[in-house]
């Protein structure tokens, strides 16, 4: 940015919010409290940039991003104007998100800078911790947790949220394609697969995969319609799954428990090898369904 210097990354949202990235390691002493200066500084250097001149610096990346978001409109022209127009007006109020992450948990001073400034100013800030673990045969997956929030006074991740999110965007990373997200709540996040949908659009309501979170337990849930056979699903009782895991089968649903201090890639590991083997005989069982 002019004056302020590089910015490590720089993203705009399909509402044109410019969104200044930066990354820290926590262990560098600039991850403390001088990093505050800096992402303020990127901030005000934003400001004084036209949407024309920040593309300029980006090499015209930002108006190659503005058109991806309007591929399907009905008027594309129409609609990139406006996200560009959109872009313009919150450069020019000022208006940004400011986002610093981290590879681990921040020191105390910086959490608290970012606390004041998200609950008593009018800044879009996030701080965000991104950890690394590797899990048998997928290698290495990346976690993030919010850690500061200003869209929510300051608040990090809902307690209840924290570990069902870790292992919800860690299986979310492993990308299985063709899938549909819902979330329930704080507590649970559902899946079904794009093939399920019948010649309506529709989803089965009563089959599904979900994790969810319990009092002190992550789930790995498969539950299946009452019109489905149980026979589909009974032979998995008690067998092996993934990771030395194994599901029960009750209730009409196949359920793997890990407590909450589980590493996320291994619960998120357990969903994705549940997905792969049953999905094909689930898809063909759901067809007879009236």
């Amino acid at each position: 940015m002019p004056e302020a210097g590089t910015l490590d990354l720089l993203f705009v949202n399909s509402e044109g919010l410019p969104i200044a990235a930066e990354v820290k390691l926590t262990r560098n002493h600039e991850a403390r409290r001088d990093v505050i200066a800096q992402i303020i500084d990127y901030l005000s250097s934003l400001k004084d940039l036209t949407v024309n001149q920040l593309d300029q610096l980006v090499q015209g990346k930002l108006d190659k991003v503005l058109h991806e978001f309007t591929g399907e409109a009905d008027d594309e022209d129409a609609e990139s104007e406006r996200v560009w127009k959109a872009t313009e007006e919150k450069l020019r109020a000022g208006k940004a998100r400011l986002v610093v992450v981290l590879d681990m948990a921040p020191a105390p001073p910086l959490e608290r800078i970012f606390r004041f400034l998200a609950s008593n100013s009018n800044l879009d800030v996030r701080l965000v911790t991104v950890e690394r673990y590797s899990a048998h045969k997928i290698g290495e997956v990346l976690v993030p947790r919010t850690v500061v929030n200003s869209a929510t006074g300051g608040l990090a991740t809902p307690p209840d949220e924290v570990e069902l999110l870790a292992a919800f965007d860690a299986f979310k990373a492993l990308g299985l394609p063709d899938l549909k997200f819902w979330e329930n709540g704080l507590k649970a996040r559902t899946v079904r697969p794009i093939e399920w949908r019948n010649g309506q659009g529709i989803f089965p309501r009563s089959t599904f995969y979900r994790l969810k979170r319990d009092r002190a337990h992550i789930l790995v849930i498969l539950k299946i319609d009452p019109g489905l056979s149980p026979t589909l699903l009974e032979p998995f009782n008690g067998q092996l799954i993934a990771n030395d895991t194994t599901v029960a089968w009750r209730n009409r649903k196949l359920i793997a428990r890990f407590p909450l201090a589980a590493p996320a890639p291994t619960i998120a590991q357990t969903m994705v090898c549940l997905i792969s083997q049953t999905r094909g005989p689930l898809t063909e069982a759901l067809q007879t369904l009236v």
